[in-house]
């Protein structure tokens, strides 16, 4: 059983994969499911709501930047949103190049929702 619940909510031309619990070993490939589904299946801009996990482990990390580059690879507007986030993660040249990090969910729909489609 997975540690990891997640959820996808559309809004204003922005879809939310919202996560809760714990993204870990266990829950990666649930993960890799729900984000492959969310590029998939919607063609808005693409918000990772890690706001309400309790925290990951390193291939939980390995997941969270692999989604962002799957969501490069099919020039998808990508962000990532929650407390706590690693700063590197916001920083030029690091992992998540090409992503934008919010604090929050609700600057980040906002954002992406001014942008227009992908």
């Amino acid at each position: 059983m997975s540690s990891m619940q997640w959820q996808l909510v559309r809004e204003d031309g922005v879809a939310v994969v919202e996560l809760v619990g714990f993204l870990g070993d266990a829950a990666v490939e649930q993960f890799d499911g729900a984000v492959g589904w969310a590029l998939t299946f919607t063609g808005e801009a693409l918000v990772l709501d890690l706001g309400e996990l309790q925290g990951w482990s390193s291939s939980g990390e390995r997941a969270i930047l692999k989604a962002a580059a799957r969501a490069a690879e099919v020039a998808r507007r990508f962000a990532v949103c929650g407390r706590e986030l690693p700063a590197s993660w916001s920083a030029p040249g690091g992992p998540l190049l090409g992503t934008e990090v919010f604090a929050d969910v609700a600057s980040a729909r906002a954002a992406l929702a001014t942008m227009g489609p992908s």
